[in-house]
């Protein structure tokens, strides 16, 4: 097992462990079966994709500032705006 984040517990700091065989998701730690990489990888990148759209989300709010300097820069440098499908395009292909 290892420590995959801290939560402040009761005035005190704690380690989060994951062993191999549980997953973090938005309910908590779940026990599963062994998965391969590629089934871990794809999970997270699930999870972060759903984040962007989860109206209570920092993330989407970030989204969206960094979607409205994109087309800020663009403007000032003399090219065309973008649209928010191909931000988030973009923005998905950066998700590794």
């Amino acid at each position: 097992m290892k420590v995959v984040s801290h939560v402040y517990r009761n005035g005190e700091y704690a380690g989060v462990f994951r062993g191999e065989d549980t997953e973090l998701t938005s309910q908590g730690f779940v026990e599963g079966p062994p998965r391969t990489q590629e089934e871990i990888n794809n999970s997270r990148i699930t999870r972060i994709k759903a984040e962007f759209d989860n109206q209570d989300s920092v993330n989407k709010v970030l989204l969206k500032i960094s979607f409205l300097q994109e087309n800020r820069i663009r403007v000032l440098e003399g090219q065309p705006e973008i649209t928010a499908t191909q931000f988030r395009t973009w923005v998905d292909g950066q998700i590794d």
